[in-house]
């Protein structure tokens, strides 16, 4: 999922915004004790996650 435009990138967008991904991913993006290598894929992930807004993510 952290190649915009990839083939399965809005069925991922869509199942991360109905988990509620997206507060976890910021709470891992500001934690002080992450690793640099988890803040730095939260990060991106939730770039991609505001690419994809969850209203253009209807999978009928």
């Amino acid at each position: 999922f952290t190649i915009p435009g990839s083939r399965h990138a809005v069925h991922h967008a869509s199942l991360l915004h109905k988990a509620g991904a997206a507060r976890v991913l910021r709470a891992a993006a500001a934690s002080a004790t992450a690793p640099i290598e988890a803040k730095v894929f939260a990060r991106i992930v939730l770039r991609n996650l505001e690419h994809h807004p969850f209203e253009a993510c209807s999978l009928t």
